[in-house]
């Protein structure tokens, strides 16, 4: 396939234009990151603590407004089941629900995938898209997790867009990689969850 520099131009627009979507404008969006990270793992450390220590009950506190809600971050438990038992936050109306077989926006069961990783290995992490209230529109998220007992306790909180070097660096990754191999770029690029 031989590419021409116009086409190669037109190509560096598209990627920059999708790169830029993700652009949240803000300078310090990796230490908001990490901050929003912090957030929950302490958020999902006090909710952990507080079911060992009142064990059922805890539910109670779990499901509404309160000190195990900070901000935009809540905690919600389901079984190991998957069968919903609390949320703080919008996931509220899955409460009583199987949840095994709900799929994200992009078709991922994430709540199946927490349950696999929690019977595994006790604790983690699990990446999936979800509405944000704030602005309306899904957006990426990652709950940490822990399982204690029969009860998987979590806390997710809304990923910190790209910023623009990361921007820039994707765009010069794709470039080069038309460059190299123009077939097995566009294949790469098209795929959902790609490079």
């Amino acid at each position: 396939m031989n590419i021409t520099s116009e086409a190669l131009k037109r190509l560096a627009y598209v990627v920059l234009a999708c790169a830029m979507v993700q652009i949240a404008l803000s300078p310090d969006v990796a230490m908001a990151d990490a901050a929003d990270a912090a957030r929950a793992q302490a958020l999902l450390e006090r909710a952990v603590t507080h079911y060992k220590k009142v064990e059922e009950s805890a539910l109670a506190a779990f499901g509404h407004k309160g000190k195990f809600v900070d901000g935009e971050l809540y905690v919600y438990v389901i079984s190991t089941k998957g069968v919903m038992l609390a949320s703080g936050g919008p996931s509220s109306a899955l409460v009583g629900r199987d949840v095994t077989d709900l799929q994200d926006a992009a078709g991922k069961p994430f709540f199946q995938e927490m349950l696999d990783k929690a019977k595994s290995s006790g604790s983690g992490t699990v990446e999936y898209y979800w509405l944000n209230p704030i602005d309306n529109k899904m957006q990426r998220k990652l709950a940490y997790f822990q399982k204690v007992d029969d009860r998987i306790i979590a806390v997710g909180y809304y990923i910190a867009r790209a910023t623009p070097a990361q921007a820039q660096a994707m765009l010069a990754r794709a470039v080069q990689a038309v460059k190299d191999d123009p077939a097995k770029a566009f294949h790469a690029i098209n795929q959902l969850h790609g490079p």
